[in-house]
């Protein structure tokens, strides 16, 4: 198992915490700052928020920066990620949160202007480097289903089984079938993506087929560990998702400098599908999040409960395989996922 890996201190001359906070104001829009003139980001947009003082913990950074930014009052925020990030001669952590309820409305104090954007068009905006996690993100649901091994004979049960999940609000699918031919994972791929695309949820292909991506199915491609390991660049245009497996600190740093999109991290606990791999456990999980500047999942053993765990551990979330497939009620897990969710949302920082 790999340690945790270690900061280079030759590779930055500053550190800077910052809280950062992503207003929601409940219909799909979040609030951008503009950065003012002359300061290191002059002239881009931001989310709003500001340097963490010695002694001050991020929520009490992150109320006091939206007063004297923005003029509101925070009543209620959750955490969202937190983003390692580095620019010429300073190291950034953002400690960033999703802030549900204020008090107030938002006016600009030191910069030039704010606005209410929509969160599907962040990607369109000349946001800062260490601001791509966070659009991810605020775009990606809780949840990832990573499908079960498929022979063609199975397609059909498959198909009314996502349906279910799909109208139960399952919004990610992985589409994880490397062994199938590709005419049959083609003719797959096509089915899926009809009803994927009626209920608003993304389909990611996987990388052992990833030449059918270039003919305009799905909406993305997911790379093995090995396949990860094996790519120079990121291998999608910036409007297609890439996602990527990992297992271990230093996959995580080559998924970040790929320009991948989210990691699925794993195994997280014993599985029935690796039972010989040693699980990382919830503490190691976590340290590897923290270097994590993409949205990361939890893989492995995951059972709906496992979210609440995954998230207070600064995961975006899990991605369920053998639990959801064979519980004998995948939509029923599905329910219970976005349940649990909702749940979450009631243990957010009050002030």
């Amino acid at each position: 198992m790999h340690d945790p890996v270690k900061p280079d201190p030759s590779c930055a001359v500053d550190v800077c915490s910052v809280a950062i906070g992503v207003l929601d104001d409940g219909c799909g829009n979040t609030l951008l700052s503009l950065c003012p003139p002359g300061s290191r980001l002059g002239g881009r947009w931001e989310f709003p928020g500001g340097k963490i003082e010695p002694g001050e913990s991020p929520y009490a950074a992150l109320c006091r920066e939206l007063r004297e930014e923005t003029g509101i009052r925070v009543k209620r925020a959750f955490p969202l990620l937190q983003v390692p990030h580095e620019y010429p001669g300073l190291r950034v952590l953002l400690h960033v949160w999703r802030v549900w309820d204020w008090n107030g409305v938002p006016t600009p104090r030191c910069s030039e202007t704010v606005r209410w954007t929509p969160i599907s068009e962040l990607a369109s905006f000349d946001l800062p480097a260490a601001n791509r996690g966070i659009v991810n993100a605020l775009r990606l649901p809780s949840l990832c289903a990573v499908t079960p091994a498929l022979s063609p004979e199975r397609f059909s049960t498959f198909r009314a089984m996502l349906e279910d999940c799909l109208q139960a609000g399952l919004r990610l699918v992985y589409l994880r079938a490397p062994a199938l031919p590709t005419a049959d994972y083609r003719h797959l791929a096509k089915a899926l993506e009809e009803r994927c695309r009626l209920h608003g949820a993304l389909l990611l292909l996987d990388s052992y087929h990833e030449d059918l991506v270039a003919t305009g199915i799905g909406d993305g491609l997911h790379l093995s560990g090995k396949r990860l390991d094996g790519v120079s660049t990121r291998p999608l245009t910036s409007d297609r998702w890439v996602g990527a497996s990992c297992h271990d600190p230093e996959q995580i740093v080559r998924a970040g400098r790929r320009g991948c999109d989210y990691i699925l991290l794993s195994p997280v606990c014993r599985t029935v599908s690796h039972p010989d791999a040693a699980p990382l456990g919830w503490r190691r999980f976590s340290e590897w999040v923290a270097q994590s500047p993409l949205p990361v999942y939890a893989l492995g053993g995951m059972r709906p409960d496992d979210l609440g765990r995954a998230r207070d551990r600064g995961a975006q979330g899990i991605a369920m395989h053998n639990g959801l497939w064979s519980s004998g009620d995948p939509a029923g897990q599905v329910r219970r996922c976005l349940a649990c969710t909702s749940r979450d949302t009631n243990r957010m920082n009050e002030a």
